[in-house]
């Protein structure tokens, strides 16, 4: 279960670290206690030391992010993060001149890849890239309604489930949530399978309980 957490996707390092004291407190049925919360932390810190030893690469791209946002960026880059700070900057633009209705989710691409050429992102251009955001995916395409919508089954699934204390449902939504901000996941067929199947799966067997 761990390494889905961490090669499911670029967000998938923070996502472990979200994730992982849930799962321990789960499968070890911890008790909360000043004690048992430093031995978690301790834990944690440890492992914050030895996994850049273990992924190297993951650890790479978080220093790469910080030397993007401190830094002025290139165009003409198609260096994974700092073109993503420059698609951000032209979805912003996109969606307020389309904030209630939006472009038409069969528009939204071909719209950016104008607004990329418009503004000199030659490396976004080039590569065709999309949002590498759903959020900013969604408002653009469907505008304000699309956008509440896939917050409505996104962050409201996950506070029902918070609340409920499901937990296989708690892992899905934040595995889902922190994904959604780094990559247009529902533009793959790939993506929308994962997410349709377990979504239904889960929602599902959510509601039979709430039945029960």
């Amino acid at each position: 279960m761990l390494s889905i957490f961490l090669c499911a996707s670029k967000m998938g390092l923070l996502t472990f670290f979200i994730c992982l004291p849930l799962i321990i407190v789960k499968r070890f049925k911890i008790q909360f206690s000043v004690k048992n919360i430093f031995i978690s932390l301790s834990l944690i810190l440890l492992g914050i030391l030895i996994l850049p030893k273990l992924f190297p690469n993951a650890f790479e791209r978080i220093i790469a992010v910080k030397q993007v946002s401190t830094g002025s960026i290139d165009k003409t880059s198609s260096e994974s993060n700092a073109v993503r700070i420059l698609i951000w900057e032209q979805c912003v633009q996109l969606i307020k001149q389309n904030f209630i209705i939006g472009t038409g989710v069969g528009d939204t691409n071909d719209d950016l890849y104008k607004s990329y050429e418009l503004n000199g992102l030659t490396g976004a251009f080039e590569h065709k890239l999309n949002a590498h955001n759903q959020y900013f995916q969604t408002f653009i395409g469907l505008g304000i309604l699309g956008f509440i919508a896939l917050g409505l089954i996104t962050f409201m699934q996950l506070i029902v489930s918070i609340s409920k204390k499901y937990f296989l449902q708690i892992i899905f939504f934040l595995l889902i949530s922190f994904n959604f901000v780094a990559e247009s996941m529902l533009q793959t067929s790939a993506g929308v399978l994962f997410f349709a199947f377990f979504y239904s799966v889960l929602v599902s067997k959510q509601q039979k309980e709430l039945e029960h």
